[in-house]
Parts: structure tokens; C-alpha cells; sequence
């Protein structure tokens, strides 16, 4: 199965973005404390931007609550986007393309109600650098128009330092016949296209 093809305009800024970059999160607390800093007298004590940055490094709250702040966001996207769906929101289809070294393709069924459950299920178990956007320019096996809404995860790691690891995350339901998850966009009458083949197409006996 190939990767969700793409011919998004890449310079019409997406109507939002969530992105995740420790090292992002860790300078923008340098900033902080500089600003803090210079707002007193410290005698003459020095204080500087590697200070500042150990100090943030070693601060695992910073990156706790930063964590918490964009799963919180991802929570209330998943919320909207299965509303726009009809969906539960409980459900999601989810294709990758270029995963890792190897830049293999692939799709996992997954359950999450939230943020962080869904992120737990999709990106690999290490650290990542990644941005979601919603997009609709984008097409998967089940022949999506380009108004069918989804989530796209831009995502770099170890395996893939350059990034070109890209999910795309569609609501999805039970197909009324087999129980599978299926993208909302690819069940007709209730069912997944393979249960809709076996109706039209019955199995002939041997």
C-alpha cells in the first residue's frame, strides 16, 4: 500500500500547527530567564545564556508541562475533527510514509480518546521532533476526495534525522459488519470496502 500522495500549496500557512522541538522548548526558557534576571540586582553575580540553558536542561517540568500544554491542544483537535466527521472521536485510522531508516509505508488501526493516547500510539518510542497541521489535500487507498479532512505529522528522530516521516491521521468508525476500524470516508452503508465486496461479490462455494 502506497503512502497518502499530497499536492498541497505549500505556501498557504495551514489554519493551525502544533509543534513539538525540546530544544525550541528549552531556549525559549533561556529567554525567560535572562529577562527574570536582568529585572534585578544580583551584585554583580554572572549569569549567562549556558547557565541558563543547564538549568533548563536539567528542569524535567519544563518539558512535562510543555508535553501536557500540546496534548491538551491535540485533545481538542481530535474533538472538532470527529465532530466534523460524525464520528465518536474514540476511533482513528492512521498511514505513515517513510517511517524510519528504511522509510517503510504502512496503517494501524488505533483507539485513543485523547492527545496524548493518540501520539502514544502513532510516533515511535523515542525522541521526536514533530508539527501537526490539518490538511485535506491528501488522497489514501480508500480514494478520499481533497475535502475529507485529516491530520498530517511531519516527524523527525534518529532513524530519520531529516525528517520525510509523515503520518496521516483520518477519524474513523466500526464497520457494521466485520468490527474493524475503518476511515469514516471509507464506509458506505455502514461498511468497510472488503465487507462491501463480499455483498456484491459473494464467495463462491467450492
Amino acid at each position: 500500500m502506497n503512502p497518502p500522495s499530497t499536492s498541497e500549496d505549500t505556501s498557504t500557512e495551514p489554519a493551525w500547527s502544533l509543534r513539538w522541538n525540546t530544544l525550541d522548548i528549552a531556549e525559549a526558557d533561556v529567554e525567560r530567564q535572562l529577562e527574570e534576571w536582568s529585572r534585578e540586582d544580583h551584585g554583580g553575580e554572572e549569569f549567562d545564556e549556558r547557565k541558563a540553558f543547564d538549568i533548563a536542561c536539567a528542569d524535567s517540568d519544563l518539558v512535562d508541562f510543555a508535553w501536557e500544554d500540546i496534548t491538551m491542544c491535540l485533545t481538542e483537535k481530535m474533538k472538532e475533527l470527529a465532530e466534523q466527521a460524525g464520528t465518536s472521536g474514540s476511533f482513528w485510522w492512521v498511514e505513515v510514509g517513510g517511517f524510519g531508516w528504511r522509510k517503510l509505508d504502512g496503517y494501524k488501526r488505533v483507539t485513543a480518546e485523547d492527545g496524548r493516547a493518540l501520539l502514544a500510539e502513532v510516533l515511535p518510542k523515542t525522541d521526536c521532533t514533530f508539527t501537526i497541521t490539518p490538511t485535506t489535500s491528501c488522497t489514501d487507498h480508500y480514494d478520499a476526495d481533497d475535502n475529507v479532512t485529516c491530520f498530517h505529522v511531519a516527524n523527525a528522530h534518529h532513524d530519520a534525522p531529516t525528517g520525510g516521516e509523515g503520518y496521516w491521521i483520518w477519524p474513523a468508525r466500526l464497520c457494521n459488519d466485520c468490527d474493524e476500524i475503518t476511515p469514516a470516508h471509507g464506509l458506505k452503508d455502514g461498511m468497510c470496502v472488503e465487507c462491501r465486496k463480499d455483498v456484491t461479490e459473494p464467495r463462491q462455494e467450492g
